[in-house]
């Protein structure tokens, strides 16, 4: 696993979530599952993904099912989101 790699999709992914939290709106096609691993060092790892069964993009084959689910983000923002 390329630690590096691992370390500059941490902040991108928070980046993600936070936006796709704001501007999900009726044009969405689906929901996203927010996931959470808290083996991922720094304070644990966030990602988004479309699929409910876990994937975790972080450790990839040695714990491709590490985590859980924090939220579903549905096809409209989420009530107070934009404040």
């Amino acid at each position: 696993i390329d630690k590096g790699r691992l370390e500059a999709f941490r902040p991108i992914s928070h980046a993600v979530i936070t936006l796709a939290t704001l501007v999900r709106g009726e044009d969405a096609s689906s929901s996203f599952h927010h996931m959470f691993c808290h083996m991922v060092k720094g304070g644990g790892g966030d990602w988004l993904q479309v699929s409910e069964e876990l994937r975790n993009p972080y450790w990839g084959a040695e714990m491709l099912t590490c985590g859980k689910q924090v939220t579903e983000l549905g096809l409209v923002p989420l009530e107070g989101a934009n404040e």
